[in-house]
């Protein structure tokens, strides 16, 4: 039996990314890099939260079908205040455009994550070379959160995204690819 109070913690935490998303993105669209990275940071931590709390709850929650869409959003807002700042170079606003429409028009997790992925690596590789030691935290935020929630990596997101990858190479949908199967 689930505790319905972290399910609505859990919900909460999701919702207040898409708050946290247009906060990022207006922070590194006026140069604040640092403080862009550690709102960065802070929604990385509330995804991590809210998936163990919405677990400890019994399982789904009421708005747990947007957590990957508030993680989409995140990166977008990140993406869109880089690109405001002139920090994205062409290529990476390419790659990082067509995975973001592919992952909108198949609705499938491999381009979301590929986006997400792409955004993530980008402004990660961006406050390690231009960075001050006060950014060492966010750098380190992946590293920590993969040694917390390092199995949901790869009992989770690893096979759906080569179950979705898949399935949009060969042209047959494969059960588990879609993004609402994914978020089940």
């Amino acid at each position: 039996m689930g505790v319905p109070g972290l399910a609505r913690l859990a919900d909460g935490l999701t919702l207040a990314r898409f708050g946290l998303a247009l906060a990022a993105g207006a922070a590194f669209g006026v140069g604040e890099v640092d403080t862009g990275a550690a709102i960065v940071a802070v929604a990385w931590w509330s995804d991590l939260a809210d998936g163990r709390l919405a677990r400890r709850a019994g399982g789904g929650t009421r708005y747990g079908h947007l957590d990957l869409p508030a993680d989409l959003a995140l990166m977008a807002g990140a993406f869109v205040g880089l690109l405001v700042a002139g920090h994205v170079p062409v290529g990476v606003t390419a790659t990082a455009v067509v995975f973001l429409a592919a992952a909108i028009g198949t609705r499938t997790p491999a381009p979301a994550l590929l986006f997400m992925g792409t955004v993530d690596a980008f402004m990660l590789w961006l406050l390690y070379t231009e960075g001050t030691w006060a950014r060492w935290p966010v750098l380190l935020t992946p590293i920590a959160a993969l040694m917390l929630d390092g199995r949901r990596l790869f009992r989770v997101v690893l096979p759906a995204f080569f179950r979705s990858a898949w399935g949009l190479l060969s042209g047959k949908p494969i059960e588990g690819s879609t993004l609402e199967e994914f978020l089940e």
